[in-house]
This record gives structure tokens, C-alpha cells and sequence, in this order.
């Protein structure tokens, strides 16, 4: 528990962002625990790595030599729109005809069992001289 607990901290241990209590107990666990000292040293060489890593330049006109490249290579939105909706129709169209075709067997087994189920009720009730309310 105390390695995770420590773990969870070292990125706030190596900026400095946890108080004297806590830079404490991190400080006693770190005096034991080799994994954790390990991996305090591997955040402390990536840091040192990264703030050593030389800054970019920048030309002056990247910005604006990227946006008039982007907008070069923007498509026409109509004909974005137009392939964007004949995609949907290829996909949703097997998927609409399904449906629809389930639906139509649903609704002739419901209106064929009805009928039968009638047939059956009509045949009980006149064998039986029960009468119908």
C-alpha cells in the first residue's frame, strides 16, 4: 500500500507540488524501497532529458504557409456532404430492407396466429355450447 501511495505521488515529488508532510513520508519510503527509488531516478532522467531538449525554431510564415496549404487541400463541403451521404445510404440500406422484411413477418405471424387462434375459440365455444357473451 505504501508503494502505491508513493507511486501515485512521484510526479508531484519531482515538480515539487506536495507539502513538508508528504515530501516526508515519501522521502523515509524512498530511503527503503529500491523499486520506488528506481523509479524516482527514471522520472528525474526523463525530466532532465526533456529540459534539456533544444526548442524549435519556427519560420516566421509557417503559420501562415500551413492555413493556405489547408484550405488548398479542404474539400468542396457539397461534395463532402454528397459522399458522406451516399456512404450512409450504402450501409443503411441492407440494414432498413431487413428491418422491413422482419417487420412484415412479425405482422403476417401475428395476423396468421390471430386467425387461428379465432378458428379455435369459435370451434371450443360451438362444441361446447357454451354461449358468447
Amino acid at each position: 500500500m505504501r508503494c502505491y501511495s508513493v507511486k501515485r505521488l512521484l510526479n508531484r515529488y519531482v515538480d515539487k507540488e506536495i507539502d513538508e508532510t508528504t515530501k516526508k513520508f515519501m522521502e523515509e519510503h524512498l530511503k527503503v524501497c529500491a523499486l520506488c527509488k528506481k523509479e524516482l531516478e527514471a522520472l528525474l532522467l526523463m525530466k532532465h532529458v526533456i529540459s534539456k531538449k533544444e526548442k524549435l525554431e519556427i519560420d516566421k510564415n509557417f503559420i501562415s504557409l500551413l492555413e493556405k496549404r489547408l484550405m488548398e487541400e479542404k474539400p468542396d463541403n457539397e461534395t463532402h456532404y454528397l459522399t458522406e451521404m451516399n456512404y450512409l445510404a450504402q450501409r443503411t440500406a441492407p440494414v432498413l430492407l431487413t428491418l422491413a422484411v422482419l417487420v412484415m413477418i412479425i405482422i403476417f405471424a401475428f395476423y396468421n396466429d390471430s386467425q387461428v387462434m379465432k378458428d379455435y375459440m369459435d370451434n371450443v365455444f360451438i362444441s361446447k355450447d357454451i354461449p358468447v357473451l
